[in-house]
């Protein structure tokens, strides 16, 4: 399974998306996943393991707008990097954060 999210942020805010109540990682915030090749720049990449699938993924920084709503997700909302810990958010996206806070911090 491959899936590729972008970090969109303005400042020290990232838009995050929440998962619907069904499927894997239900219910859990996280960097929105996309599908085009759209601009940014990748900035993490894991392949990581859950009990029943391998994940290869991708995670991409811009300063863009986030795109339109996509139907996996149950809302959306722009949260303070320090925060993001304190929400409930899946291992994969706890090990992307890393990559996130070295980055945005870093940029000028």
């Amino acid at each position: 399974m491959s899936l590729r999210a972008c970090c969109y942020h303005k400042e020290d805010t990232v838009w995050m998306a929440q998962r619907g109540p069904d499927g894997l990682w239900a219910g859990l915030w996280e960097f929105p996943e996309f599908t085009d090749d759209g601009s940014g720049e990748k900035i993490f990449e894991i392949k990581h393991i859950l009990s029943h699938r391998r994940v290869e993924f991708e995670l991409w920084l811009s300063g863009e707008s986030p795109p339109i709503e996509a139907a996996q997700y149950s809302r959306y909302r722009w949260i303070p990097l320090g925060e993001v810990q304190g929400l409930g958010i899946s291992a994969l996206t706890r090990k992307a954060l890393g990559a996130v806070q070295s980055a945005v911090v870093m940029e000028p």
